[in-house]
Protein backbone atom coordinates (compact mmCIF):
# COMPACT_ATOMS: atom_id res chain seq x y z
CA UNK A 1 0.00 0.00 0.00
CA UNK A 2 1.45 3.13 -1.05
CA UNK A 3 1.06 6.07 1.17
CA UNK A 4 -0.63 9.40 0.74
CA UNK A 5 -0.81 12.78 2.47
CA UNK A 6 -4.42 11.81 4.08
CA UNK A 7 -4.11 7.84 4.47
CA UNK A 8 -2.27 8.08 7.71
CA UNK A 9 -5.69 8.55 9.55
CA UNK A 10 -7.05 5.43 7.97
CA UNK A 11 -6.38 1.74 9.58
CA UNK A 12 -7.74 -1.65 7.83
CA UNK A 13 -9.49 -2.05 4.49
CA UNK A 14 -12.49 0.17 4.33
CA UNK A 15 -12.63 3.74 2.68
CA UNK A 16 -12.73 6.94 4.61
CA UNK A 17 -16.44 7.52 3.65
CA UNK A 18 -17.71 5.09 6.59
CA UNK A 19 -16.23 1.47 7.13
CA UNK A 20 -19.89 -0.22 5.77
CA UNK A 21 -20.01 2.29 2.54
CA UNK A 22 -17.49 -0.77 0.96
CA UNK A 23 -19.83 -3.21 1.04
CA UNK A 24 -23.19 -1.89 0.58
CA UNK A 25 -21.96 0.30 -2.09
CA UNK A 26 -24.45 3.93 -1.46
CA UNK A 27 -21.68 5.04 -3.97
CA UNK A 28 -21.21 3.50 -7.13
CA UNK A 29 -17.04 4.03 -7.71
CA UNK A 30 -14.57 4.24 -4.68
CA UNK A 31 -13.69 7.75 -3.97
CA UNK A 32 -10.46 6.30 -2.86
CA UNK A 33 -7.81 3.99 -4.41
CA UNK A 34 -7.01 1.11 -2.48
CA UNK A 35 -3.97 1.83 -0.89
CA UNK A 36 -5.58 4.82 0.09
CA UNK A 37 -8.03 3.63 2.82
CA UNK A 38 -6.96 2.02 5.09
CA UNK A 39 -10.42 2.05 7.27
CA UNK A 40 -10.33 3.94 10.42
CA UNK A 41 -12.77 6.57 8.40
CA UNK A 42 -13.93 10.41 9.08
CA UNK A 43 -15.68 10.77 12.42
CA UNK A 44 -12.95 8.50 14.29
CA UNK A 45 -9.84 10.54 13.27
CA UNK A 46 -11.58 13.40 13.86
CA UNK A 47 -12.65 12.47 16.94
CA UNK A 48 -9.27 11.54 18.13
CA UNK A 49 -8.09 14.89 16.96
CA UNK A 50 -10.49 16.83 18.87
CA UNK A 51 -9.63 15.06 22.00
CA UNK A 52 -5.78 15.44 21.56
CA UNK A 53 -6.32 19.36 20.95
CA UNK A 54 -8.29 20.11 23.98
CA UNK A 55 -5.65 18.20 25.95
CA UNK A 56 -2.91 20.29 24.55
CA UNK A 57 -1.56 21.25 27.98
CA UNK A 58 -1.02 17.40 29.22
CA UNK A 59 2.30 16.93 29.19
CA UNK A 60 1.05 13.18 27.55
CA UNK A 61 -1.15 14.76 24.82
CA UNK A 62 1.86 16.66 23.57
CA UNK A 63 4.03 13.65 23.37
CA UNK A 64 1.21 11.65 21.66
CA UNK A 65 0.65 14.73 18.86
CA UNK A 66 4.14 14.99 18.08
CA UNK A 67 4.53 11.05 18.01
CA UNK A 68 1.27 11.15 14.99
CA UNK A 69 3.32 13.68 13.53
CA UNK A 70 6.54 12.20 12.87
CA UNK A 71 5.30 9.26 12.08
CA UNK A 72 2.93 10.86 9.39
CA UNK A 73 5.90 12.65 8.22
CA UNK A 74 7.97 9.30 8.20
CA UNK A 75 5.42 7.37 6.51
CA UNK A 76 3.92 9.59 4.06
CA UNK A 77 4.17 10.26 0.69
CA UNK A 78 5.51 13.72 0.15
CA UNK A 79 6.32 16.00 -3.06
CA UNK A 80 10.30 15.58 -2.02
CA UNK A 81 11.55 17.80 -4.51
CA UNK A 82 9.25 20.36 -3.78
CA UNK A 83 10.18 20.39 -0.19
CA UNK A 84 13.62 19.82 -1.47
CA UNK A 85 13.90 23.52 -3.09
CA UNK A 86 12.08 24.76 0.14
CA UNK A 87 14.26 23.66 2.44
CA UNK A 88 17.54 24.82 0.56
CA UNK A 89 15.36 28.47 0.05
CA UNK A 90 15.13 28.70 4.19
CA UNK A 91 18.58 27.64 5.00
CA UNK A 92 19.93 30.45 2.39
CA UNK A 93 17.39 33.02 4.09
CA UNK A 94 18.75 31.74 7.73
CA UNK A 95 22.29 32.13 6.57
CA UNK A 96 21.08 35.41 5.57
CA UNK A 97 20.23 36.05 8.72
CA UNK A 98 23.30 35.18 10.51
CA UNK A 99 25.67 36.90 8.41
CA UNK A 100 23.46 39.82 8.60
CA UNK A 101 23.52 40.34 12.32
CA UNK A 102 27.18 40.03 13.56
CA UNK A 103 26.21 39.65 17.39
CA UNK A 104 25.41 35.80 16.75
CA UNK A 105 29.27 34.64 16.01
CA UNK A 106 29.17 31.64 17.77
CA UNK A 107 26.37 30.19 15.63
CA UNK A 108 27.47 31.25 12.21
CA UNK A 109 30.83 29.51 12.79
CA UNK A 110 28.12 26.64 14.13
CA UNK A 111 26.21 26.54 10.89
CA UNK A 112 29.37 26.91 8.86
CA UNK A 113 31.32 23.93 10.64
CA UNK A 114 28.36 21.55 10.14
CA UNK A 115 27.48 22.32 6.39
CA UNK A 116 31.29 22.02 5.80
CA UNK A 117 31.60 18.72 7.81
CA UNK A 118 28.63 17.24 5.37
CA UNK A 119 30.81 18.28 2.28
CA UNK A 120 34.33 16.65 3.67
CA UNK A 121 32.03 13.34 5.24
CA UNK A 122 31.30 13.27 1.42
CA UNK A 123 27.07 14.14 2.23
CA UNK A 124 26.52 15.71 -0.86
CA UNK A 125 23.13 14.28 -1.63
CA UNK A 126 21.60 16.74 -3.77
CA UNK A 127 22.52 20.04 -6.07
CA UNK A 128 19.71 21.94 -3.23
CA UNK A 129 22.48 21.22 -0.56
CA UNK A 130 24.95 22.43 -2.77
CA UNK A 131 23.41 25.31 -3.47
CA UNK A 132 23.13 26.15 0.08
CA UNK A 133 26.76 25.10 0.49
CA UNK A 134 27.54 27.93 -2.35
CA UNK A 135 25.35 30.52 -0.48
CA UNK A 136 27.58 29.99 2.64
CA UNK A 137 30.39 30.38 0.63
CA UNK A 138 29.06 33.39 -1.04
CA UNK A 139 28.32 34.44 2.74
CA UNK A 140 31.58 33.84 4.24
CA UNK A 141 33.75 35.44 1.58
CA UNK A 142 31.58 39.00 1.72
CA UNK A 143 32.44 38.91 5.40
CA UNK A 144 36.23 38.39 4.71
CA UNK A 145 36.39 41.38 2.47
CA UNK A 146 34.21 43.68 4.74
CA UNK A 147 36.53 42.21 8.16
CA UNK A 148 40.28 42.28 5.89
CA UNK A 149 41.29 45.47 7.44
CA UNK A 150 40.36 44.54 11.27
CA UNK A 151 42.99 43.51 13.63
CA UNK A 152 41.69 39.93 13.70
CA UNK A 153 41.72 38.92 9.84
CA UNK A 154 44.35 36.14 9.35
CA UNK A 155 45.10 34.50 6.71
CA UNK A 156 44.12 31.01 8.06
CA UNK A 157 40.03 32.11 7.30
CA UNK A 158 40.76 32.49 3.48
CA UNK A 159 42.56 29.18 3.37
CA UNK A 160 39.95 27.69 5.03
CA UNK A 161 37.30 29.14 2.75
CA UNK A 162 39.11 27.99 -0.61
CA UNK A 163 39.49 24.66 1.21
CA UNK A 164 36.23 24.24 1.77
CA UNK A 165 35.43 25.45 -1.40
CA UNK A 166 37.54 22.49 -2.78
CA UNK A 167 35.42 19.92 -0.94
CA UNK A 168 32.34 20.75 -2.96
CA UNK A 169 33.41 18.80 -6.36
CA UNK A 170 35.62 16.45 -6.92
CA UNK A 171 39.26 16.98 -7.81
CA UNK A 172 38.28 16.30 -11.59
CA UNK A 173 36.16 19.86 -10.91
CA UNK A 174 38.25 22.28 -9.47
CA UNK A 175 41.49 21.50 -10.78
CA UNK A 176 40.81 23.46 -13.74
CA UNK A 177 39.87 27.07 -11.73
CA UNK A 178 42.65 25.92 -9.05
CA UNK A 179 44.92 25.90 -11.95
CA UNK A 180 43.63 28.91 -13.41
CA UNK A 181 43.50 30.89 -10.29
CA UNK A 182 46.85 29.46 -8.61
CA UNK A 183 49.55 31.11 -10.92
CA UNK A 184 47.86 34.72 -11.53
CA UNK A 185 47.40 34.45 -7.50
CA UNK A 186 51.59 33.81 -7.43
CA UNK A 187 52.45 36.59 -10.09
CA UNK A 188 50.16 38.57 -8.30
CA UNK A 189 52.34 38.51 -5.26
CA UNK A 190 55.14 38.96 -7.04
CA UNK A 191 54.32 42.31 -8.57
CA UNK A 192 52.46 43.11 -5.24
CA UNK A 193 53.87 41.58 -2.26
CA UNK A 194 52.28 43.82 0.31
CA UNK A 195 48.64 43.45 -1.31
CA UNK A 196 48.26 39.43 0.18
CA UNK A 197 45.52 39.57 2.22
CA UNK A 198 43.11 41.23 -1.49
CA UNK A 199 44.98 38.89 -3.51
CA UNK A 200 44.36 35.99 -1.39
CA UNK A 201 40.47 36.65 -1.52
CA UNK A 202 40.55 37.52 -4.93
CA UNK A 203 42.06 33.82 -5.74
CA UNK A 204 39.37 32.42 -3.50
CA UNK A 205 36.53 34.43 -4.45
CA UNK A 206 37.88 33.52 -8.59
CA UNK A 207 37.74 30.13 -8.16
CA UNK A 208 34.14 30.04 -6.28
CA UNK A 209 32.90 32.21 -9.33
CA UNK A 210 34.20 29.52 -11.89
CA UNK A 211 32.89 26.90 -10.26
CA UNK A 212 29.74 28.09 -10.30
CA UNK A 213 29.82 29.28 -13.46
CA UNK A 214 31.25 25.99 -15.10
CA UNK A 215 29.34 23.75 -13.22
CA UNK A 216 26.23 25.19 -11.90
CA UNK A 217 24.76 27.81 -14.08
CA UNK A 218 24.53 25.20 -17.12
CA UNK A 219 22.50 23.13 -15.36
CA UNK A 220 18.48 24.46 -15.96
CA UNK A 221 17.65 23.36 -12.20
CA UNK A 222 20.29 25.60 -11.28
CA UNK A 223 18.39 28.64 -12.33
CA UNK A 224 15.37 28.14 -10.72
CA UNK A 225 17.47 27.34 -7.59
CA UNK A 226 19.40 31.32 -7.96
CA UNK A 227 15.88 32.39 -8.54
CA UNK A 228 14.70 31.06 -5.23
CA UNK A 229 17.83 31.71 -2.93
CA UNK A 230 18.73 34.91 -3.97
CA UNK A 231 15.59 37.10 -3.24
CA UNK A 232 15.79 35.31 0.36
CA UNK A 233 19.30 36.18 1.02
CA UNK A 234 17.94 39.81 -0.54
CA UNK A 235 15.21 39.86 1.85
CA UNK A 236 17.42 38.51 4.60
CA UNK A 237 20.41 41.40 4.05
CA UNK A 238 17.28 44.28 3.82
CA UNK A 239 15.01 43.38 6.55
CA UNK A 240 15.02 45.71 9.85
CA UNK A 241 16.54 44.98 13.29
CA UNK A 242 13.23 44.51 14.29
CA UNK A 243 11.97 42.67 12.15
CA UNK A 244 14.44 40.10 12.33
CA UNK A 245 14.16 36.97 14.10
CA UNK A 246 16.00 35.63 16.77
CA UNK A 247 19.17 34.32 16.54
CA UNK A 248 18.28 30.83 18.33
CA UNK A 249 14.85 30.87 15.94
CA UNK A 250 16.86 31.16 12.71
CA UNK A 251 19.39 28.36 13.44
CA UNK A 252 16.30 25.96 14.57
CA UNK A 253 15.09 26.90 11.20
CA UNK A 254 19.03 25.55 9.35
CA UNK A 255 18.65 22.20 12.19
CA UNK A 256 14.99 21.31 10.57
CA UNK A 257 15.73 22.25 7.19
CA UNK A 258 19.33 20.81 6.65
CA UNK A 259 17.23 17.05 7.21
CA UNK A 260 15.15 17.84 4.34
CA UNK A 261 18.26 18.53 2.00
CA UNK A 262 20.10 15.33 3.29
CA UNK A 263 17.59 13.00 3.04
CA UNK A 264 14.43 14.83 0.45
CA UNK A 265 16.54 14.54 -2.86
CA UNK A 266 14.37 12.51 -4.93
CA UNK A 267 12.71 10.52 -2.31
CA UNK A 268 8.63 10.37 -1.72
CA UNK A 269 9.42 9.80 1.99
CA UNK A 270 11.60 10.17 4.81
CA UNK A 271 11.29 6.79 5.86
CA UNK A 272 11.97 5.29 2.28
CA UNK A 273 14.90 7.37 2.67
CA UNK A 274 16.00 6.29 6.18
CA UNK A 275 15.01 2.70 6.30
CA UNK A 276 17.79 1.07 4.57
CA UNK A 277 20.57 2.75 6.51
CA UNK A 278 18.78 1.10 9.70
CA UNK A 279 19.10 -2.97 9.94
CA UNK A 280 15.79 -4.68 9.26
CA UNK A 281 14.03 -1.23 8.55
CA UNK A 282 13.43 -2.26 4.95
CA UNK A 283 10.69 -4.78 6.56
CA UNK A 284 8.43 -1.54 7.60
CA UNK A 285 7.79 -0.17 3.61
CA UNK A 286 4.04 0.33 3.40
CA UNK A 287 2.07 2.68 5.19
CA UNK A 288 -0.24 -0.04 6.78
CA UNK A 289 2.33 -1.64 8.75
CA UNK A 290 3.18 1.62 10.69
CA UNK A 291 0.02 3.22 11.11
CA UNK A 292 -0.74 0.41 14.16
CA UNK A 293 1.43 2.60 15.43
CA UNK A 294 -1.02 5.48 15.38
CA UNK A 295 -3.69 3.73 17.16
CA UNK A 296 -2.45 4.38 20.54
CA UNK A 297 -1.62 8.12 20.54
CA UNK A 298 -5.31 8.49 18.71
CA UNK A 299 -7.21 6.60 21.56
CA UNK A 300 -5.56 8.99 24.18
CA UNK A 301 -7.01 11.58 22.07
CA UNK A 302 -10.38 9.32 21.85
CA UNK A 303 -10.68 8.59 25.64
CA UNK A 304 -9.69 11.68 26.42
CA UNK A 305 -13.14 13.11 24.30
CA UNK A 306 -15.75 10.79 25.78
CA UNK A 307 -14.57 11.57 29.26
CA UNK A 308 -14.58 15.09 28.96
CA UNK A 309 -18.36 14.69 27.72
CA UNK A 310 -18.89 12.23 30.45
CA UNK A 311 -17.51 14.75 33.16
CA UNK A 312 -19.46 17.73 31.72
CA UNK A 313 -22.94 16.05 31.57
CA UNK A 314 -23.29 15.03 28.26
CA UNK A 315 -23.22 11.34 29.28
CA UNK A 316 -25.60 10.55 26.03
CA UNK A 317 -23.08 12.43 23.85
CA UNK A 318 -20.27 10.52 24.94
CA UNK A 319 -22.44 7.41 24.93
CA UNK A 320 -23.53 8.45 20.96
CA UNK A 321 -19.78 9.09 20.03
CA UNK A 322 -18.68 6.19 21.10
CA UNK A 323 -21.31 3.83 18.76
CA UNK A 324 -20.72 6.24 16.13
CA UNK A 325 -16.81 5.40 16.07
CA UNK A 326 -17.13 1.74 17.08
CA UNK A 327 -20.17 1.47 13.47
CA UNK A 328 -17.47 3.07 11.87
CA UNK A 329 -15.10 0.16 12.41
CA UNK A 330 -17.64 -2.54 11.69
CA UNK A 331 -16.48 -3.54 8.64
CA UNK A 332 -17.36 -6.28 6.35
CA UNK A 333 -14.55 -6.71 3.45
CA UNK A 334 -13.41 -8.90 1.29
CA UNK A 335 -10.87 -11.78 2.24
CA UNK A 336 -9.29 -14.89 1.05
CA UNK A 337 -10.96 -17.81 2.69
CA UNK A 338 -8.85 -19.53 5.30
CA UNK A 339 -9.83 -22.55 5.16
CA UNK A 340 -9.17 -23.16 1.14
CA UNK A 341 -5.49 -21.13 1.69
CA UNK A 342 -5.02 -23.95 4.56
CA UNK A 343 -5.67 -26.84 2.61
CA UNK A 344 -3.96 -25.41 -0.69
CA UNK A 345 -1.04 -25.29 2.41
CA UNK A 346 -1.49 -28.87 2.88
CA UNK A 347 -1.54 -30.56 -0.31
CA UNK A 348 1.41 -28.42 -1.57
CA UNK A 349 2.95 -30.12 1.76
CA UNK A 350 1.88 -33.49 1.13
CA UNK A 351 3.94 -33.55 -2.36
CA UNK A 352 6.83 -32.13 -0.58
CA UNK A 353 9.43 -35.35 -0.82
CA UNK A 354 11.40 -35.24 2.34
CA UNK A 355 14.29 -37.00 1.17
CA UNK A 356 14.94 -34.09 -0.95
CA UNK A 357 17.23 -31.10 0.60
CA UNK A 358 14.77 -28.36 -0.84
CA UNK A 359 11.90 -27.77 -2.89
CA UNK A 360 10.61 -25.07 -5.27
CA UNK A 361 6.98 -24.60 -6.21
CA UNK A 362 5.89 -23.03 -8.99
CA UNK A 363 2.36 -23.95 -9.96
CA UNK A 364 1.18 -24.61 -13.46
CA UNK A 365 -1.97 -22.24 -12.64
CA UNK A 366 -1.46 -18.61 -13.55
CA UNK A 367 -1.20 -17.43 -10.07
CA UNK A 368 1.01 -14.41 -9.09
CA UNK A 369 4.49 -15.21 -8.02
CA UNK A 370 3.51 -13.43 -4.42
CA UNK A 371 0.82 -15.73 -3.76
CA UNK A 372 2.57 -19.06 -4.64
CA UNK A 373 5.81 -17.70 -3.00
CA UNK A 374 4.30 -17.21 0.66
CA UNK A 375 2.16 -20.48 -0.15
CA UNK A 376 5.41 -22.43 -0.62
CA UNK A 377 6.55 -20.86 2.73
CA UNK A 378 3.98 -21.73 4.71
CA UNK A 379 4.61 -25.60 3.13
CA UNK A 380 7.84 -25.51 4.33
CA UNK A 381 6.96 -24.82 7.95
CA UNK A 382 4.63 -27.32 7.82
CA UNK A 383 6.54 -30.14 5.79
CA UNK A 384 10.13 -29.25 7.55
CA UNK A 385 11.94 -29.39 4.39
CA UNK A 386 13.45 -25.63 3.22
CA UNK A 387 12.12 -24.51 0.10
CA UNK A 388 13.99 -22.42 -2.38
CA UNK A 389 10.95 -20.02 -3.07
CA UNK A 390 10.81 -16.63 -1.50
CA UNK A 391 9.01 -13.39 -1.10
CA UNK A 392 9.93 -9.50 -0.35
CA UNK A 393 12.36 -9.17 2.24
CA UNK A 394 12.84 -12.69 3.17
CA UNK A 395 14.24 -14.64 0.49
CA UNK A 396 17.39 -16.89 -0.03
CA UNK A 397 20.66 -15.28 -1.24
CA UNK A 398 21.05 -15.01 -5.24
CA UNK A 399 17.58 -15.29 -5.12
CA UNK A 400 16.77 -13.13 -8.23
CA UNK A 401 17.01 -15.62 -10.87
CA UNK A 402 13.92 -17.46 -9.86
CA UNK A 403 12.44 -14.34 -9.90
CA UNK A 404 13.29 -13.64 -13.44
CA UNK A 405 11.82 -16.86 -14.31
CA UNK A 406 9.48 -16.27 -17.61
CA UNK A 407 10.85 -12.76 -18.57
CA UNK A 408 12.50 -11.90 -20.81
CA UNK A 409 15.69 -11.84 -19.35
CA UNK A 410 15.00 -14.90 -17.28
CA UNK A 411 15.88 -18.33 -17.36
CA UNK A 412 13.88 -21.89 -17.90
CA UNK A 413 13.19 -23.29 -14.48
CA UNK A 414 15.11 -26.21 -14.90
CA UNK A 415 18.04 -24.39 -15.83
CA UNK A 416 17.30 -22.29 -13.02
CA UNK A 417 17.68 -24.62 -10.43
CA UNK A 418 20.80 -26.03 -12.15
CA UNK A 419 22.51 -22.74 -11.42
CA UNK A 420 21.19 -22.61 -7.66
CA UNK A 421 22.42 -26.69 -7.05
CA UNK A 422 25.64 -26.30 -9.02
CA UNK A 423 26.32 -22.43 -6.84
CA UNK A 424 25.75 -24.55 -3.60
CA UNK A 425 27.67 -27.71 -4.46
CA UNK A 426 24.55 -29.88 -4.59
CA UNK A 427 24.00 -33.21 -6.92
CA UNK A 428 22.23 -31.59 -10.39
CA UNK A 429 18.17 -32.49 -9.94
CA UNK A 430 18.29 -32.85 -6.28
CA UNK A 431 16.08 -29.72 -5.39
CA UNK A 432 12.45 -31.24 -6.68
CA UNK A 433 10.45 -29.09 -8.48
CA UNK A 434 6.58 -29.16 -7.40
CA UNK A 435 5.03 -28.09 -10.84
CA UNK A 436 7.02 -29.77 -12.67
CA UNK A 437 4.86 -31.53 -15.00
CA UNK A 438 3.72 -28.34 -16.55
CA UNK A 439 3.18 -28.38 -20.27
CA UNK A 440 5.56 -26.35 -21.84
CA UNK A 441 5.20 -22.63 -22.21
CA UNK A 442 7.35 -19.15 -22.64
CA UNK A 443 10.26 -19.31 -20.46
CA UNK A 444 9.75 -23.03 -19.08
CA UNK A 445 11.82 -26.53 -20.22
CA UNK A 446 10.41 -29.45 -19.52
CA UNK A 447 13.49 -31.73 -18.77
CA UNK A 448 13.61 -35.63 -20.12
CA UNK A 449 11.48 -37.78 -17.76
CA UNK A 450 13.61 -39.76 -15.52
CA UNK A 451 13.20 -44.17 -15.59
CA UNK A 452 11.09 -44.65 -12.68
CA UNK A 453 9.26 -41.31 -12.09
CA UNK A 454 5.69 -40.59 -11.83
CA UNK A 455 3.70 -37.81 -12.00
CA UNK A 456 0.45 -37.07 -10.86
CA UNK A 457 -1.60 -34.50 -12.63
CA UNK A 458 -5.16 -32.98 -12.66
CA UNK A 459 -6.91 -31.89 -16.00
CA UNK A 460 -10.05 -30.12 -16.42
CA UNK A 461 -12.85 -31.13 -18.47
CA UNK A 462 -11.56 -30.77 -21.84
CA UNK A 463 -8.30 -32.39 -21.20
CA UNK A 464 -5.79 -29.48 -19.98
CA UNK A 465 -3.48 -29.57 -17.33
CA UNK A 466 -4.95 -27.72 -14.24
CA UNK A 467 -3.25 -27.46 -10.94
CA UNK A 468 0.07 -28.26 -8.97
CA UNK A 469 1.45 -31.20 -10.09
CA UNK A 470 4.84 -33.25 -8.89
CA UNK A 471 7.29 -35.45 -10.39
CA UNK A 472 8.50 -38.40 -7.47
CA UNK A 473 11.51 -40.26 -8.17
Amino acid sequence: MHPDVFSWIQVGEGNRLWGWTETLRPFHGRAFAIEHRLGLGVLTPLACALGLYLGRRMPLCRVAMVVIFLVWIFVTFLPGDVLSIAAMAACCYALAILFRNRAWPEMRYAAIGIIGSLYWLGWITSPDLRAVGLTALGLCFIELVRSRNTPGWRAADWIALAAMTLSLYPVAVWIYPLGMASPLAALALLRWPDRRKEIALAAAGSMLLLLVLLVELIIPEAILRAVLAVPMAIAAAAASPRGRPSGPRVFGVLAVAVPFLLFFYHQDSLWLSLSHRIPGAVGIRAIGRAVPILLYPAALGLGLLVDRLASSGRRAAAWLLAAACMAEQVVRNDSFDVAQNRATIAAIARKVDHTRPALYYRPCTEVSWPVFSVEAMWASLDSGVPTVDGYSGYAPPDWIGFLQIGSEIGKPVRETLSDWERARCLPQGSVQWIGEDCPEREGWTRPPRRPGSQGTRTTTEDGRPHGPSVATP
